[in-house]
C-alpha cells in the first residue's frame, strides 16, 4: 500500500522504504482521516492552514463490512489493518511527508456506517476502536450528522470555488445524504447504498452479501425492472424519509450536486438518454421523463443506453429516484451540477474539538457505549489526564 510519504515525495501509489529510525514528531502538523461509507481519505495540514493536505485514498465498502458476517467486528479489522499500513506504529515508525516528521495531532473520524455500527453494536464498537487505538496510536471519533454536515459545507465550497452559486451543497454518499449549507443542514441516513437496500428490501429484492469480513458486494440488487406500482411505491417510500428536509433549510434552498453518483452517473445519463447539452443542471422535468420511460427495462439496457459501465448498472435507477425525491422535497424545479473530489479532511483540520479527543482515547471510549456519537460534543477538558 501507498504510504502518505510517497504521495508527497512521487505523489504515486508505490511502496516507500521505511526509515531506519523513528523520526520526530512535527508539533505544528496535522493528520486527519476521513472515513467514510465508501473509503477512507487522509491528508495532513498545517495546524495554521497555510498549507493543502496531502491526500491519500482507498475504497472500501464499510456498509457492507457491518451488514456482514463479522459485522462491527469485522469493520473494525479491515480498517484497522488499512490505518496500519498506512501509518506504521504509533511511535511514528513510519514516516509523514511534512520534513520527513510525523504529526504530532492525529485523528479519525467515522461517519454514517459507524454511526450505524454504533446503534448495533456499541460494546463491540467499542471494542473494536480500542484495538484499533492499540495497533496504530489513532482515535477514532464517530460524529453526529449535523457535524457530517459542516464538515461537508465547509470542504465543498473550498474545493468548489467559484463554481459554488447556490446557498447548498447535495452531498449523496454512500450511507448517508446531506444537504448542507451556512444557514442550516438536514441529513439522512439515506446514502447510494443505504437507500438502494431500502429500496430492494421493500419490493422483496435478494440483495448481495458480503461471503468474507473484508469484501464488498459487487452491486446493489437487481431492483429493475419496476412495475409503475412498484415505482409509484418507492417515490412515495423516498420522500417518506426526506420529510422536514424544508424545515430544516432556511430559503432559498437551491443547491449543487458534487459528488459522484450524480456527477458520473445520473446527470451524464440523463444528458445521453435525452440528447441534451452538458448545462450543468439537472432539471426535475428531465429526471422524472427518464424515470418513466426507463424503469420498466433491465439494469443493463439502461445503463448501455445511458453509456455507463456496467458497475453503475446496478444503483443508476435508485439513485435518479432518491435525486428526484430530494429536488422535489425541496421545492425546486432543478439542481445544479458540479463535479469535485471533497472529501472531510480539510474541515477535520480545522476542527480543534476532535483533536483535544484525540488526546483523551480512553475518555472518549469510556463515554461511546452510552452517549453514542453525541460523545463527541462533550467537554474534552473534563476528562482527567491519560498520558
Amino acid at each position: 500500500m501507498a504510504t502518505l510519504t510517497c504521495l508527497a515525495a512521487c505523489g504515486a501509489s508505490q511502496a516507500a522504504e521505511p526509515p531506519q529510525r523513528p523520526a520526530a514528531h512535527d508539533a505544528d502538523c496535522r493528520l486527519a482521516i476521513d472515513l467514510g461509507s465508501s473509503g477512507l481519505r487522509a491528508g495532513q495540514g498545517r495546524i495554521d492552514a497555510t498549507q493543502p493536505p496531502i491526500l491519500h485514498r482507498v475504497d472500501l465498502d464499510a456498509l457492507a463490512l457491518v451488514n456482514g458476517p463479522d459485522g462491527v467486528r469485522g469493520l473494525g479489522q479491515k480498517v484497522g489493518n488499512l490505518l496500519k499500513d498506512l501509518l506504521g506504529d504509533q511511535r511514528g515508525d513510519q514516516v509523514l511527508a511534512d520534513a520527513h516528521k510525523p504529526c504530532r495531532e492525529r485523528v479519525a473520524v467515522g461517519f454514517s456506517a459507524w454511526r450505524l455500527a454504533q446503534q448495533k453494536d456499541p460494546i463491540g464498537l467499542r471494542d473494536a476502536l480500542k484495538a484499533l487505538h492499540e495497533r496504530t496510536g489513532l482515535t477514532v471519533l464517530i460524529v453526529p450528522a449535523e457535524q457530517e454536515g459542516r464538515y461537508g459545507h465547509t470542504a465543498a465550497a473550498a474545493t468548489l470555488g467559484a463554481r459554488l452559486r447556490t446557498p447548498y451543497v447535495l452531498d449523496v454518499g454512500g450511507g448517508s445524504l446531506q444537504v448542507n449549507g451556512a444557514a442550516g443542514s438536514f441529513g439522512v441516513p439515506l446514502g447510494q447504498k443505504a437507500w438502494q437496500q431500502l429500496a430492494c428490501a421493500a419490493l422483496g429484492r435478494p440483495h448481495p452479501v458480503p461471503t468474507t469480513p473484508t469484501t464488498a458486494s459487487p452491486t446493489g440488487c437487481a431492483l429493475q425492472p419496476l412495475t409503475p406500482t412498484e415505482r409509484e411505491r418507492l417515490r412515495a417510500l423516498a420522500a417518506s424519509r426526506l420529510q422536514g428536509l424544508s424545515d430544516q433549510l432556511p430559503p432559498p434552498r437551491a443547491m449543487t450536486a458534487f459528488t459522484r453518483p450524480v456527477t458520473l452517473g445520473v446527470a451524464p445519463a440523463v444528458q445521453r438518454l435525452l440528447g441534451l447539452p452538458d448545462a450543468g443542471v439537472l432539471s426535475l422535468a428531465d429526471l422524472a421523463r427518464v424515470i418513466d420511460t426507463w424503469s420498466g427495462q433491465d439494469s443493463a439496457h439502461l445503463a448501455d443506453a445511458a453509456g455507463l459501465p456496467p458497475a453503475h448498472a446496478a444503483y443508476l435507477l435508485s439513485d435518479m429516484l432518491l435525486l428526484e425525491a430530494v429536488t422535489r422535497a425541496a421545492g425546486l424545479a432543478q439542481i445544479d451540477v458540479a463535479a469535485a473530489d471533497v472529501s472531510n479532511v480539510p474541515a477535520i483540520l480545522q476542527d480543534d474539538r476532535a483533536y483535544a479527543w484525540a488526546r483523551h482515547p480512553i475518555c472518549y471510549l469510556r463515554r461511546l457505549p452510552t452517549q453514542g456519537e453525541a460523545a463527541y460534543l462533550g467537554d474534552p477538558a473534563s476528562c482527567p489526564p491519560e498520558r
